[in-house]
């Protein structure tokens, strides 16, 4: 996560709001960035066992249709 606020940070779009959501019942988002009045769900796994899902709850609250999966091997989907 500290890469991604490195990179949005010096970008030339400057850094976009970013976030951390969950809820009481244990849902969890590892960064939202809201930029351009869109949101982007990011989740930060070291590995994968099983594919992390998009909570429903988030997604019907917030139109969000995808989560990005960030592990080592797919750092480069950050930029």
């Amino acid at each position: 996560m500290a890469e991604r606020m490195k990179l949005k940070g010096t970008g030339s779009r400057g850094m976009e709001n970013m976030f951390f959501w969950h809820t009481y019942d244990g849902a969890e988002i590892d960064l939202v960035e809201v930029a351009d009045g869109k949101l982007k769900a990011f989740e930060f796994k070291w590995n994968v066992i099983r594919k992390p899902s998009l909570p429903f709850s988030f997604s019907d609250a917030y139109g969000v249709e995808s989560l990005t999966v960030i592990t080592p091997k797919t750092l480069h989907l950050l930029k």
